[in-house]
This record gives C-alpha cells, structure tokens and sequence, in this order.
C-alpha cells in the first residue's frame, strides 16, 4: 500500500514537472503521500493550475443523464396507466 501510494502520490515520469503531486519536498511528501491526490486512472498527466477541470462538466452530465431516466421511467409509468 506504501508503496503504490508513493508511485500514485508523485508526478508521472513523462511529466515535465517532478516530485509530489502536493507540491510538498520530499521529505514531507513521504510523510503525507496522498496529501495532494493520487494520479489513480488517469492515462494523462496532471491539468495545469491554469486548466479548467473536466469535472464540472461529467458531475453535470451525470445529472442531465439520471434525470433523463428518471423522467422515462415517469413517462413509460403513465402510458401504462391510461
């Protein structure tokens, strides 16, 4: 578990920044591993700072989708009925 938290906790090699992804030195990043996130599933690197995050947009997604099911299910409930 040390272990991958260390490799997951840390800048990919093919990044051009290195060290902790919390941006702590080295000594504190051994400490506190998963301080700044972990690079779990992500096959790109890290987003800049100045990037904007995809996460507003999938959480936003993910919201319009279940909605849309649930008003299916509404629908298909009512047709039934009459």
């Amino acid at each position: 578990m040390q272990h991958t938290r260390f490799v997951l906790g840390r800048h990919r090699d093919d990044d051009t920044r290195s060290g902790w992804i919390s941006g702590l030195d080295d000594e504190k990043g051994k400490q506190h591993p998963t301080f700044g996130g972990l690079r779990i599933g992500k096959p790109l690197n890290e987003r800049k700072p100045n990037e904007p995050s995809a996460t507003f947009f999938e959480i936003t997604a993910a919201k319009a989708i279940k909605a849309l099911r649930s008003f299916r299910q509404c629908l298909e409930y009512w047709r039934k009925r009459y």
